[in-house]
């Protein structure tokens, strides 16, 4: 992947994208509401922490999930994700995590399981981050969700409001497939360049898939 003087293409365009941001109020607020998202949230809420773990994954030394720039490619994902008839969602579960990258061939061997109609590729080499760390292919039509954009109404203020979802038959495709950590910049670039993406993230035992819809499939104005 190309590289600029904030590292990778997918950092300088976070950087760029941060920039967009900090030119209202508008988004400076939702910067600040990601940071403390990002701080308050996840909680002992397991799903929540996956869900964030799945969009941006960082090593403990690594200082990115508190980088701006990273933020703001987390704020936009989450955008994406619960905005009407963007997004795809699916969910495929493995029964463990993955392995550390350096054990290539176990990751392989599990997702050499992965149910049909899913075929899941990793890749032997790292020669171009560009690609992921494989691939994950579906031959036949399969069921996702997609925002709505609608709540349910909950009895207390302070619930988490849950988002009203409805099925989509997505036709068959591939996606890159993104294995441990990975920066929230990746996954947006993915999602943007990539028409989708497939998440197994470190202590998850599903993989989630984000598919990027080529035009809405709900008649709203995005």
């Amino acid at each position: 992947m190309a590289r600029g003087c904030y590292g990778t293409l997918h950092e300088a365009a976070a950087q760029a994208l941060l920039e967009k941001f900090l030119e209202t109020e508008a988004g400076i607020r939702n910067l600040a509401e990601g940071k403390r998202w990002l701080q308050e949230w996840p909680g002992d809420d397991d799903e929540g922490q996956g869900y964030l773990d799945c969009i941006g994954q960082y090593h403990g030394k690594d200082p990115g999930k508190t980088d701006p720039a990273q933020i703001a490619s987390l704020v936009t994902i989450h955008h994406r994700i619960m905005s009407p008839g963007v997004t795809a969602r699916a969910r495929i579960g493995m029964g463990e995590g993955p392995y550390p990258d350096a054990r290539r061939q176990e990751n392989a061997a599990i997702l050499a399981e992965v149910p049909e109609p899913f075929v899941a590729e990793v890749y032997r080499h790292q020669d171009d981050p560009a690609r992921g760390d494989g691939v994950l292919r579906w031959t036949e039509p399969i069921r996702t969700i997609v925002s709505t954009g609608l709540t349910l109404v909950t009895s207390c203020r302070r619930e988490k409001i849950p988002v009203v979802w409805m099925a989509h038959a997505q036709p068959p495709g591939q996606i890159p497939l993104e294995i441990g950590y990975t920066k929230a910049s990746k996954t947006l670039y993915h999602l943007l360049h990539d028409g989708g993406v497939a998440r197994w993230a470190y202590d998850q035992e599903e993989i989630e898939v984000w598919i990027t819809l080529r035009r809405p499939i709900l008649d709203v104005d995005l």
